[in-house]
């Protein structure tokens, strides 16, 4: 199996508390030593739904054991293999369940597959989420696709989310994680359903294939941006209790975090426990009650119509 080249890695830094797949990379454990020994590339993602492998006891034992498991299965350095894992925080996560089907999982790997990979690594997910584009250059084509899962606790930085794409264009690591880190800021990290962070959002893309000149890099950058913005906005349409998608434009600011800044205080901005888009939708309703109400409202005492508001 070949690795993949150029592999960027975006977990968050926001938060104090971190899952043990996240801790895999953000602390000096030796699978990360190991990791940038490889100079920035990868053979397989690892992932689990339902436990998110977090607040737990066992979680970094679990979360090498299960690593290095599937490089076994594959015959590549656990080094090579990335760890991720959604869902219940503070359960003790039984690695046995992968372990002892690692050498399944790997030969049921196939390219038809990547829809059943968008539907595992599902959770609280009402609908699976994929995108992908062709990018044309005088060189010729290549495809930039993803996938991402999430929908509750989304304050990105990130959130509990998991986003994975690809490309099969070949680009220097340094080069790929700025890319990366470009495209998220501008995506993943842009959006928010609830204003709440989590501990185990991770995205990883990667670049393998015939060398894409510099010169490329930039129509590159924009598929990869493009890939990553459908899917970040495909998370927020689909946030817990959403009923519509907002986008907030910030025009006059003095630089792109300060943009940012002020598009995330006013989304995140509560009144009486309710998102600016909460209050909104219920003043629209209330507007709907009063004009029903209006013709019987010469019959109605104020101070009865005053409680009725008041408890709507």
């Amino acid at each position: 199996m070949r690795s993949f080249a150029g592999f960027g890695l975006t977990p968050s830094t926001a938060v104090k508390v971190c899952g043990s797949p996240a801790f895999a990379f953000r602390s000096g454990n030796s699978l990360r030593r190991s990791r940038i020994s490889t100079k920035g590339t990868a053979s397989a993602i690892l992932t689990n739904a339902g436990n998110a492998n977090c607040a737990t006891r066992t979680g970094m034992k679990v979360a090498l054991e299960t690593t290095r498991a599937v490089a076994k299965a594959l015959r590549v350095p656990a080094s090579k293999v990335l760890v991720c894992s959604t869902g219940v925080i503070g359960v003790e996560m039984d690695g046995s369940k992968i372990t002892t089907k690692a050498q399944a999982l790997v030969d049921g790997l196939a390219a038809e597959r990547f829809d059943d990979v968008v539907s595992a690594i599902m959770t609280t997910d009402p609908f699976p989420k994929s995108h992908a584009v062709r990018v044309s250059t005088p060189r010729g084509a290549f495809l930039v696709g993803g996938m991402a899962k999430g929908s509750g606790m989304i304050e990105p930085r990130m959130a509990t989310m998991l986003g994975y794409l690809t490309c099969d264009a070949g680009v220097p690591a340094e080069v790929w994680q700025a890319m990366v880190r470009r495209a998220v800021d501008r995506s993943f990290n842009a959006i928010t359903v609830d204003g709440d962070t989590s501990t185990n959002d991770t995205f990883l893309a990667f670049a393998a294939g015939e060398p894409l000149g510099h010169e490329h890099h930039a129509a590159l950058e924009v598929g990869l941006t493009a890939v990553s913005q459908h899917l970040a906005k495909a998370i927020a349409r689909d946030g817990e209790g959403a009923t519509c998608l907002i986008e907030v434009q910030v025009n006059g600011a003095a630089d792109d975090a300060g943009a940012r800044a002020i598009a995330r205080t006013a989304t995140n901005f509560r009144s009486g426990g309710r998102t600016p888009v909460a209050s909104m939708v219920h003043a629209v309703t209330l507007l709907l009650i009063v004009l029903l109400l209006a013709p019987l409202i010469a019959y109605v005492p104020m101070a009865s119509l005053a409680a009725l508001l008041l408890l709507v």
